[in-house]
């Protein structure tokens, strides 16, 4: 989860193939064909722009649309942190300004305590949240709530 968070927080504006990291350790399950039984790991992939696709290592191809475009979009980041975490017991604020050109995000993640914080300079109120997004859950997994 660290190196995801580490990649997350290294954007400089929202990145397709990063929605489908993401997925991948959140909702593993968007990867899923029907008819078809999952692949557990998720085989390592890269993002194809050109197709709108991501490519798996070994063969393999899906269209980036069944990936939420969460660092691009406040309201798909917080529709992640409704589906992964118990909003009734927690507080999501996201905030934003811009200076001089630069959108200088922000976004909380609290409840009894700050479970998830993040202060994005290059990408914005959507990375923002994403990275609170994740270190909300590794808290909670980890057992620091």
């Amino acid at each position: 989860m660290a190196e995801l968070i580490r990649k997350v927080d290294g954007l400089s504006g929202p990145d397709r193939e990063v929605d489908a990291l993401i997925a991948t350790v959140l909702e593993p399950h968007r990867f899923d064909a029907p008819g078809f039984t999952p692949k557990r790991p998720i085989p390592p992939f890269r993002y194809d722009p050109a197709e709108g696709a991501i490519r798996f290592e070994g063969g393999g191809i899906m269209d980036v649309r069944f990936f939420p475009p969460v660092t691009a979009s406040i309201d798909a980041a917080m529709s992640l942190a409704i589906s992964k975490l118990d909003t009734g017991a927690v507080d999501i604020e996201v905030s934003h300004r811009s200076v001089g050109g630069s959108v200088y995000g922000r976004a909380e993640i609290c409840g009894p305590q700050c479970y998830g914080v993040a202060h994005h300079i290059r990408g914005g109120p959507a990375i923002a949240l994403c990275i609170a997004i994740l270190r909300a859950v590794e808290n909670k997994d980890s057992g620091h709530e």
